[in-house]
């Protein structure tokens, strides 16, 4: 008998078993995967705010004159800003680390607030809470088109 046929067949007996491993380990995985929760809605999810707490929008939207509406937003320690894209384009917004005072930026870093994430469809957003805020400016800038504006937090 040639070595040729010799060599495809030990090759295949050694490819099969490392194929059946393979296999069934992706198999695992699965049913592992399958015990846990197979959805995850946030869609229809709201919290009730105390009167004591406003809620200021931003829209973010490419077909604005500023792409911010509005660019200034003022509000008191305790309330919450949500940026909301109003387009399809995508939006990230982001402090402006060195035009925060030391303690706004302390408090967003603390916060995990310093940048939003990727905002890509409409009707996306990202809400902060300035519950705890130190009174200030802080200014931001959309980091894929540029946009500025800036939230005042006046105390309480």
């Amino acid at each position: 008998m040639p070595a040729g046929p010799r060599l495809r067949s030990a090759g295949t007996f050694v490819l099969v078993p490392a194929l059946a491993l393979v296999v069934g380990a992706c198999e695992r995985q699965t049913d592992a995967a399958a015990a846990g929760p197979r959805v995850l809605e946030l869609d229809s999810a709201s919290l009730l705010l105390p009167d004591s707490v406003r809620l200021a929008t931003v829209q973010l939207d490419r077909g604005l004159p500023a792409d911010l509406e509005p660019a200034d937003v003022a509000v008191r320690a305790g309330d919450i800003v949500r940026f909301q894209a109003r387009d399809a384009a995508a939006h990230a917004i982001a402090f402006e680390g060195d035009g925060l005072s030391p303690d706004a930026r302390r408090f967003l870093e603390t916060t995990g607030q310093m940048r939003s994430p990727p905002l890509v469809g409409r009707g996306n957003a990202w809400v902060l809470s300035f519950a705890g805020a130190p009174a200030g400016v802080y200014p931001f800038r959309c980091a894929t088109h540029g946009a500025t504006g800036r939230v005042v937090v006046q105390p309480r």
